[in-house]
């Protein structure tokens, strides 16, 4: 392995390590949302433990993934159901847990304080990483060259690297420049592209890039599939935009779902779209503009690298394309006269695998109108007990006709998206209230949420207290901020 590829795999290993931080980072602040929950519930006095003693458990075991910390508690409201007024022993057990809060915000900061001080050696490492892959000068005026020497001495800290090769490294990156400039002499030339360039590319940037849906899968599965994604991404760089395509699609063959398909398609999209934007900053680079021969270069790889991603994402776009059509779900009359043979559905909600008491329904309802939210109150209802109208239930279908297997209640402006997972048994993904410019993007994105496991009866049987508390929760939304009267 030369120098520049052993810098490559050190810069690669700094961005991976950087992007775990991150990841780690978010997870520790939904950890002290939990804490924070819990700290609440164990606040009150012993009826309003007694009260949400399943809920304390729940955060008990999502905090710290053992019963240790919840076979105390009930040993403690035991204890205090005997003798109330005797508290000594739960404020010693809430101080333990503040004392682990205070821990984890100590953390929190701490990795707050790594990602700011990792984010400029971070960019320098996306662009010298670029700059390598397409056989660019590294820009002198950006601080690159010295934070790569940062980073090279970082992994020479850890242990990584040796003090020889080190210095071999860094020799290497202060020569890259120089070496790159002997190859090739060409006299300057006026800079004819360089407005066009100005214009041109901040142009696609703005009209051809957007947001890439965040599609969630299995923690179990997430491995396999990003091992996946590196394996495409590392096949497909020779191919055409229809071998591309075509080379993508044979993975449907694999054991995946439709949703996991999806996961691979935003990773390649976004692994081009990291390359394009970082590779906009080198194109604008006084350096790179004013050598013809490399700024000529620069453009073609560009748009061939935009060329690809445009039509990857077109083909994920016809891919998850949904239109509504008139597929009736439930056969009841318009006047509704309440069945009391016929069993009332078992509702369940899509949530956050970090925590599980966030339910993604609640979290959609702060985008609601207020006046919205007896409306959302009442069709949940009429799920559950078998009262829809004819026209408050439909099924999405793709725009090929395939059945999507998901489905919608509707009321005025108000869509809510569900599936059927088994038996009697319903999953609520989402809630939105239909705009005209927005309806395909939130439904493709309601859709790819997961569906909790339920595969036991005990997960079952979870999944349906947790539903009951975030019922409980819209139940004091619309009591506490719907606008009575005001349509």
């Amino acid at each position: 392995m030369d120098n520049i590829k052993k810098i490559q795999k050190l810069l690669d290993d700094y961005i991976d390590e950087s992007k775990k931080i991150r990841n780690t980072y978010e997870e520790k602040i939904a950890l002290k949302d939990m804490y924070d929950e819990l700290l609440l519930l164990l606040n009150g006095d012993y009826d309003e433990m007694n009260d949400n003693k399943l809920m304390i458990s729940i955060l008990f075991n999502s905090i710290y993934k053992n019963d240790i910390y919840e076979t105390t508690f009930y040993h403690i409201l035991n204890k205090l159901q005997i003798d109330k007024e005797n508290k000594s022993e739960i404020n010693k057990f809430i101080r333990v847990i503040k004392n682990d809060c205070r821990e984890l915000e100590q953390a929190i900061e701490d990795i707050k304080n790594q990602i700011i001080n990792r984010k400029y050696m971070l960019s320098s490492a996306y662009r010298v990483r670029l700059n390598f892959k397409q056989g660019t000068s590294i820009s002198e005026n950006k601080y690159d060259l010295s934070n790569i020497k940062k980073i090279i001495n970082y992994w020479k800290l850890s242990g990584v690297i040796t003090n020889k090769e080190e210095l071999l490294l860094i020799n290497e990156i202060e020569l890259y420049n120089r070496r790159l400039m002997t190859k090739d002499s060409d006299n300057k030339r006026e800079i004819l592209y360089t407005n066009e360039l100005y214009e041109k590319i901040p142009n696609i940037l703005q009209a051809g890039f957007q947001e890439h849906d965040k599609i969630l899968v299995d923690e179990n599965r997430k491995d396999t599939l990003d091992k996946l994604v590196k394996q495409i991404i590392n096949s497909i760089d020779g191919l055409n935009n229809e071998e591309i395509v075509d080379f993508i699609k044979g993975y449907k063959k694999y054991n995946i779902s439709e949703n996991e398909y999806n996961y691979i398609i935003v990773n390649i999209m976004d692994s081009y779209l990291s390359d394009l934007l970082a590779f906009y900053e080198i194109l604008i680079d006084e350096d790179i503009y004013h050598d013809r021969k490399q700024r000529l270069l620069a453009i073609e790889d560009y748009y061939r690298i935009l060329d690809k991603y445009l039509c990857l994402r077109e083909y994920y776009e016809k891919n998850n394309e949904n239109e509504i059509q008139e597929i009736v779900v439930e056969e009841v009359e318009q006047e509704i006269i309440q069945d009391d043979d016929k069993p009332k559905k078992e509702i369940i909600y899509s949530r956050s695998s970090v925590n599980p008491l966030k339910a993604f329904f609640i979290a959609d309802m702060d985008d609601v109108p207020y006046e919205y939210y007896e409306t959302v109150y009442d069709l949940i209802d009429k799920l559950k007990n078998n009262t829809l109208s004819v026209k408050e239930s439909k099924s999405l279908v793709r725009s090929n006709n395939n059945e999507s297997g998901t489905m919608e209640l509707l009321h005025d402006q108000v869509r809510i998206v569900y599936r059927h997972v088994k038996d009697n048994i319903y999953c609520v993904l989402g809630v939105f209230v239909k705009k005209a410019n927005n309806r395909r993007e939130i439904y493709n994105k309601l859709s790819a949420r997961m569906i909790p496991d339920i595969s036991t009866s005990d997960k079952l049987m979870r999944e349906k207290e947790l539903s009951e508390y975030n019922e409980k929760e819209l139940e004091n939304l619309v009591k506490n901020k719907s606008r009575k009267g005001t349509r």
